[in-house]
């Protein structure tokens, strides 16, 4: 490795020969961190770490090894408070997606700053950094561009359209402002959904090899787009608002609509004000696996019922908070054996109380949650409350597109109301003829990673038998999927006048 100038992060080896392994590691590698998986009886070297040999302890040293390795000469370099949970947050995908950094945790109070390649970022978003990075090449075409297709959001639905877009030659653009790979990354449980996967896994780590996927295709990325509105224009093309001036367009020959769900808010009624006060404060919406390294010590609340829920319970009970409480309205819904995990393994740890939250408070930091039932009505103290009530179709900026809705979600083909039509709908297409939907989004959605991969994949077909039938909607003239019908248009205009002139052939 450093014949080829490539960098070793970590290296862990086990007591049997493993202090020699390490100290010639050490000789060849100044600045590698070197752990020993150990009983406890001492490595004897000031370079060499000792960890504990049990599976959690060490996917949690892993993160904390890369944490403290302190690279030479470092792409990225960070400022801002570690520990909190914007932090460690960054601090995971740094991790998952092996960036060496270097971390200024003096400036606790200072807004987290990155700087890549010396280009300050004040708190990036996940699609900015995988930009920033190269993980995300820079669009190639101008904003302007009048791409083939368009897909909003960019989780396993969007991801799989637009690789099989690509694949088909239509020139396509992913709006995505937050994360690639959606809602399943921020997921606590393994996905095991997902063919090809037989242990599971992680949906950062599925995001990620989609991306590595992408990379090389003719697929733009504009992580600073939020689409706000979609309109028809003249030639069955149609406009997207990605901003708030006027010229903030983006033009598209077919959409699809991968645009996923965004939680429940919880309503407090004349104390929604606290909720919107304590927000990324102490309440936050949804659990992510390093949240549990915040919450070492500490005393949380879970809001929920559910299997997200649950799964967040564990997640804090297993990585040292000091209590969890779970509030629930209608009681612990989630899966059986997640409950008896609870009961069973927990019990000391977590608390159930079968209310609602009423108000949140503390100072500039959370310091309670009000609770009310039954048999409640009192402030349950903890610093952090974690919100997992479900969520809604994230579909507010389709309303008055013509797009017809099912409580938020989007109808597609056999779903839509019976009316009179020019011809029926293609398997995932909407009411707007060459606007397609694939994913949560959808009218009856099981909200599964591989339903909806195989969805995005699926949309794509009919996007081909579209354009067969609208070939004028294609106005990129430099996409793959264009001159392919300019070819076949060719064809056939040549095969007919052959035909017509074998009919016009005098008599022999």
């Amino acid at each position: 490795m450093r014949s080829a100038q490539d960098r070793l992060a970590i290296v862990i080896s086990d007591e049997v020969g493993g202090v020699s392994l390490l100290r010639q590691i050490h000789m060849r590698h100044t600045t590698t961190m070197l752990a020993l998986l150990a009983t406890g009886n001492g490595a004897g070297y000031d370079y060499v770490v000792e960890l504990d040999m049990s599976p959690e302890s060490l996917e949690t040293a892993l993160e904390e090894l890369f944490f403290a390795w302190n690279p030479p000469n470092p792409r990225v370099k960070v400022a801002g408070c570690a520990g909190e949970r914007e932090g460690s947050s960054l601090r995971r995908f740094l991790y998952l997606n092996g960036v060496p950094y270097i971390w200024d945790d003096r400036t606790k109070h200072q807004e987290l700053t990155v700087h890549v390649d010396d280009v300050p970022i004040l708190h990036p978003t996940p699609s900015q950094l995988y930009v920033a990075l190269g993980i995300i090449p820079a669009p190639s075409h101008p904003s302007s561009y009048p791409y083939d297709l368009v897909v909003v959001g960019g989780g396993p639905a969007g991801l799989s359209a637009a690789l099989s877009a690509s694949l088909v030659g239509l020139s396509t653009l992913v709006i995505e402002a937050h994360r690639p790979g959606g809602t399943a990354t921020t997921s606590i449980n393994l996905i095991r959904n997902y063919l090809g996967f037989p242990g599971g896994v992680a949906g950062t780590r599925l995001a990620k090899l989609a991306l590595e996927q992408m990379a090389t295709l003719d697929i733009d990325w504009r992580p600073s787009y939020s689409a706000c509105s979609l309109r028809e224009t003249k030639g069955g093309r149609y406009e997207i608002q990605v901003g708030k001036h006027p010229d903030d367009v983006v033009s598209a020959g077919m959409v699809l609509l991968a645009c996923g769900q965004k939680p429940n808010r919880l309503a407090l009624g004349e104390a929604q004000q606290t909720e919107e006060y304590f927000l990324n404060r102490g309440v936050y919406y949804g659990a992510v696996p390093s949240d549990r390294l915040v919450e070492v010590g500490k005393d949380v609340v879970i809001v929920g019922g559910g299997d997200s829920a649950g799964q967040a319970a564990l997640l804090f009970a297993k990585g040292g908070s000091e209590s969890i409480a779970i509030v629930a309205r209608d009681g612990l819904t989630m899966a059986k054996p997640l409950r008896e995990e609870i009961y069973d393994h927990v019990p000391t740890l977590i608390n159930v109380f079968r209310a609602k939250v009423t108000e949140f408070s503390g100072t500039e930091q959370l310091a309670a949650v009000g609770v009310r039932g039954k048999w409640y009505d009192f402030p349950i103290p903890a610093t952090s409350a974690y919100i997992n009530i479900g969520g809604k179709p994230n579909t507010e900026w389709l309303r008055g597109s013509g797009i017809e809705l099912d409580d938020g979600y989007i109808k597609t083909d056999i779903y839509l109301e019976t009316r009179a039509r020019r011809r029926e709908a293609l398997p995932f297409e909407t009411s707007l003829p060459g606007v397609f939907a694939a994913g949560d989004v959808r009218v009856k959605s099981r909200r599964r990673v591989g339903q909806a991969v195989g969805q995005g994949t699926a949309a794509v077909a009919s996007m081909e038998r579209y354009v067969q039938d609208k070939p004028r909607v294609l106005a990129d003239p430099g996409s793959t999927a264009h001159l392919l019908l300019d070819i076949l248009d060719v064809v056939d205009s040549a095969a007919r006048r052959g035909l017509k002139q074998w009919l016009q052939r005098p008599p022999s």
